[in-house]
């Protein structure tokens, strides 16, 4: 099982990692942020897709063509978790090396939006401050990190997860 686990482990965190890398420059214009999210999450579920890949192999060649659920989801946890914190990791760096591109860019997609919605002067002031401080904790690496793992990719690890043991398991 352990190198099933690593070697699909390393190819879901190749994948992800690689085309978060591309999405970024997608990100610089406010009008493209929201491709940019879809493309991000696609690259997610991308990188997931090995989940059902390992578990087969797992399944086929290395336990007789049998796996239970329990087992086909551990397979799935651990590479949703080793490739999740590869994703945080690059997200991470990246964001702080480029200094902290991500809030700038977000902010601008955050405040065009804020614009369309033709809100009173106080009502604006209170969104942009919230905003500014949501931003704000985009510049704490620690904070960036367990959102990028634990907000965005292993939800949908789980999922993946859950789904692949319910379709895979075979006594």
């Amino acid at each position: 099982m352990k190198n099933v686990l690593i070697r699909y482990s390393i190819i879901s965190s190749i994948i992800v990692c690689v085309l978060m890398l591309f999405s970024f420059p997608m990100m610089k214009n406010p009008e493209n942020y929201s491709l940019a999210e879809i493309f991000g999450f696609t690259s997610i579920l991308l990188s997931l897709s090995t989940i059902f890949i390992a578990v087969k192999t797992y399944r086929d060649k290395y336990n007789n063509g049998k796996v239970n659920f329990g087992k086909a989801f551990l397979i799935g946890l651990y590479i949703t978790l080793i490739a999740g914190a590869m994703y945080a990791l690059t997200f991470t760096v990246y964001n702080s090396v480029s200094g902290n591109p991500f809030g700038s860019f977000y902010r601008d997609y955050s405040m065009s939006e804020i614009d369309k919605l033709n809100l009173e002067p106080l009502q604006k002031q209170a969104k942009i401050a919230e905003l500014d401080k949501n931003i704000s904790m985009f510049g704490n690496p620690m904070v960036m990190f367990l959102m990028g793992m634990f907000v965005e990719y292993v939800p949908m690890g789980l999922i993946v997860s859950l789904i692949s043991a319910g379709v895979m398991r075979r006594k």
